[in-house]
């Protein structure tokens, strides 16, 4: 039989933070059920049907699903409200940077990458030239004038396009592959995090059993609102939606072996 071997060298500290951060919201959950519903967890903690010890490892689990669950409820929701957020007005408030375009990094991105892996060019698109050109063909009465126009166009800006759309994410991905993992503290993202979901989890005890406080109800807005923010204007706190992080670990992986 082969030996079984873990290997924690792979083991990320944004990772580990991964795995802790449903532990939190879930407890919150867990007691505030049992502490506002004196009968229920009478009828839980004198089951005949578990010993004690069963009882804390289930209270545990249940506790750590119910946080995990909120923990990607609440996070998928926060990118959703971001995306049409940014969508609507962010593009009127921010001016949103864009090193991909720059021609520069991307050549020096296709030599690392190699022609394989980099986009088919390295052409800027302009969408508002696209744009253009599309309106000045459809105005072309000649039928076909104007579908051999339309084909010029297309076949000249659609794979600038594409290309740069894939610049974009390469540019992600590059990012995850050179950043340094920080072993000694946790990032501020994570706390405020952390204070979201727990936020969520005290809203949801006091809906679902009708207890209600104002100063509880100040401090979980506080919570949610900067929660919501840090999510939108920091990329997010330990997603990975994209599967940047994991692309990014692929080509840790193949880079070594293709320069061999």
């Amino acid at each position: 039989m082969a030996d079984i071997k873990l290997d924690f060298s792979q083991v990320t500290y944004s990772g580990i933070l991964e795995v802790v951060a449903p532990i939190v919201p879930g407890a919150i959950l867990a007691v505030g059920t049992l502490a506002l519903n004196p009968r229920l967890a009478e009828i839980l903690l004198s089951s005949p049907f578990l010993g004690y010890r069963s009882r804390i490892a289930v209270a545990i689990f249940v506790s750590y699903i119910a946080g995990l669950l909120l923990n990607l409820l609440i996070s998928y929701n926060g990118y959703f409200l971001g995306y049409l957020f940014g969508y609507t007005v962010g593009k009127k408030l921010i001016t949103v940077p864009t090193p991909w375009r720059n021609l520069h990094w991307r050549r020096m991105a296709r030599t690392f990458l190699g022609d394989d892996l980099a986009p088919s060019t390295d052409d800027l698109y302009f969408k508002e030239v696209h744009d253009a050109e599309v309106k000045k063909a459809e105005q072309i009465h000649d039928a076909q004038q104007k579908a051999a126009q339309q084909k010029f166009v297309q076949d000249f800006f659609l794979p600038k396009s594409i290309a740069d759309n894939e610049w974009y994410w390469w540019y992600e991905v590059l990012s995850k592959y050179f950043a340094i993992e920080q072993w000694w503290a946790a990032p501020w993202q994570y706390f405020l995090a952390m204070v979201h979901t727990a936020s969520w989890a005290v809203v949801l005890l006091m809906v679902f059993n009708h207890r209600h406080h104002w100063f509880a109800w100040v401090l979980c807005a506080s919570g949610i609102v900067f929660g919501n923010f840090s999510a939108w204007f920091s990329g997010g706190a330990f997603a990975d939606p994209y599967g940047v992080n994991q692309t990014a670990m692929l080509l840790r992986i193949i880079k070594p072996r293709v320069e061999k």
